[in-house]
């Protein structure tokens, strides 16, 4: 006997529902299905069954284009993804002027020409910059549209400024701009606003002021300016600074050491001295060769002895046609104690040594590139350490009990030179402004450099 299944044929029967399976973007569109609004997942996903058949649909968000439709059910699960397109339209703004700010219904946007992406609708639009009239106007945007809006050329606003500084034909410069005209002379039609304003002459302190310019009004800026004690030098490309010191009196001398004593008055006519001790580029370019144990042309030269600097001053006023030479003892210590703005600091310009010298506790065994610690009360840099410097006189132990007190120029004898300052290598005690030792003429090392004098 066959079995009973060999006998039976199954005939399955059509689906009498299935499911649906619809993905709407955005995720957070509204699915209406059949007439209901259905709720979707977090990915914008709804899936359920239905009887076979037709379906309608709507899926709407904000800011997008709806979409409907229909799906057939015909017994097959159904998957479809519905993708709303964003209603957006493009508002490219353009105006002749740099540098504006648009503002879009009181929202500041970008400067100068961009597209901006909005709703389509009606807007306000306003263009300002500093200086400038607003302007303002209205546009509107339709679905998907690109729309160029250009804007008016914004009207600055103006005053003049009148500059009456002495000494006359002073060059002026506006914003770091120079002028056409010199002092004295009326600026017409500058933009309102404030305005950084520079009157220079050669042998004088650059005037720089910030003004402020009205419009219709006329601002003005007076006084003279003051002459500068920096006399400036250039010499084969190398340039350097001389400080004018104003004569005066002052107290010279120190009570840590007996040859510091007996702290005297001692009275100096005005004179020059360097800004800087002299650099390694500068020893070059007159003598043709860097002598330095440390290598670098913004650091002081050294490993030169009193007769080497008398070799290269010589050079140098043969160049130049001036008649640099070394300071005297007298005139270095008033220079390094701030000349007539003293403020009494026992290094040159603190008494913190560490803000105005490099010595043994912060430069690491080296020397170091001129003037970058602080000036003294002059504007002039490393008198205290660095490299110790030469000066003009001979050495006397005891030269402060008899020495003259007008211009001092030193002993007339005496086998040794005096230098001063303190050095990378030496503490405190020695970098102080009253501070002196000496050697002989002929002796040089990494520890000893110079500084220039000229007189006034």
């Amino acid at each position: 006997m066959m079995p009973i299944h060999d006998y039976i044929t199954f005939k399955p029967e059509p689906a009498k529902s299935n499911w649906i399976l619809i993905t709407v973007q955005p995720a957070t569109a509204i699915l209406n299905f059949d007439g209901e609004d259905q709720p979707v997942d977090a990915e914008g996903t709804y899936m359920f069954n239905r009887p076979l058949g037709r379906y309608s649909y709507r899926v709407s968000a904000p800011d997008h284009v709806a979409q409907t439709g229909t799906i057939e059910m015909t017994g097959l699960k159904v998957e479809q993804e519905i993708k709303l397109t964003h209603v957006i339209a493009t508002l490219k703004v353009s105006c002749e002027n740099s540098d504006i700010e648009i503002f879009i219904n009181g929202v500041s946007y970008h400067k100068g020409s961009r597209s901006v992406q909005l709703m389509p609708g009606t807007y306000f639009v306003e263009a300002s910059r500093d200086g400038y009239r607003t302007w303002s106007g209205t546009v509107t945007l339709k679905t998907f549209q690109l729309r160029r809006y250009e804007i008016l050329k914004l009207v600055a606003k103006k005053g003049d400024l009148n500059i009456m500084v002495t000494p006359l034909r002073s060059t002026i410069t506006i914003d770091g701009i120079t002028h056409t005209e010199t002092t004295p002379v009326v600026v017409p039609h500058l933009i309102v606003g404030q305005h950084s304003v520079s009157i220079s002459k050669k042998g004088y302190v650059t005037l720089t002021k910030d003004v402020m310019i009205t419009e219709g009004e006329v601002a003005e800026v007076t006084g003279a300016l003051e002459k500068s004690n920096v006399e400036p030098f250039t010499v084969k490309g190398v340039s350097f600074n001389m400080v004018r010191v104003d004569g005066g009196t002052f107290k010279m001398g120190g009570s840590k050491f007996d040859w510091e004593q007996p702290i005297h008055n001692v009275t100096l006519d005005t004179y020059y001295i360097g800004e800087t001790e002299v650099t390694q580029a500068l020893w070059e370019a007159v003598m043709g060769s860097n002598p330095s144990y440390f290598k670098g042309d913004n650091l002081p030269v050294e490993q030169v002895s009193y007769n080497d600097c008398k070799t290269f001053i010589q050079k140098l006023n043969s160049i130049t046609g001036k008649n640099f030479r070394l300071p005297t003892e007298a005139e270095w210590e008033y220079a390094s104690r701030g000349g007539n703005k003293s403020r009494g600091y026992t290094y040159s310009g603190s008494n913190t040594l560490g803000d105005v010298a490099w010595y043994d506790g912060n430069s690491g065994g080296k020397t170091h590139p001129v003037a970058q610690k602080g000036s003294n009360e002059l504007g002039i840099y490393d008198m205290s350490g660095n490299v110790y410097e030469w000066c003009n006189d001979r050495y006397d132990k005891y030269y402060y009990e008899h020495s003259p007190s007008r211009n001092p120029r030193g002993p007339s004898w005496g086998s040794s030179r005096v230098f001063r300052g303190g050095c990378w290598d030496f503490d405190a005690m020695f970098c102080r402004s009253a501070y002196r030792n000496h050697f002989a003429p002929w002796a040089s090392g990494r520890r000893l450099g110079l500084r220039l004098a000229l007189q006034s």
